[in-house]
């Protein structure tokens, strides 16, 4: 497994796409944002149908409602405070 920083990332990128194709665990980390594996999309992952796919994220929406992982937005406010979050993971 490669435990890589995200501004490592980016300067080596290639070669991190590389060991991902390759089967190597990689595993992207960034500050404020969390930590994300990086994974070849298969073939399977191109010929799922766009229904299928929908009903999976709804599927998984639902699971993550039920266990109270949401952000409930009750006015405009809420909605900037959301956008100004997600903006600081972005950079």
């Amino acid at each position: 497994m490669v435990i890589v920083s995200s501004r490592e990332f980016r300067m080596k990128q290639g070669e991190y796409l590389k060991q991902a194709l390759e089967g190597q665990d990689v595993i992207l980390t960034s500050r404020g944002c969390g930590s994300f594996r990086l994974v070849p999309v298969t073939e399977k992952d191109k010929l799922e149908s766009g229904d299928h796919a929908l009903q999976a994220r709804l599927d998984r929406a639902r699971k993550d409602l039920s266990e109270g992982k949401c952000v409930t937005i009750q006015n405009s406010s809420d909605i900037d405070k959301l956008i100004e979050e997600r903006k600081k993971c972005m950079k």
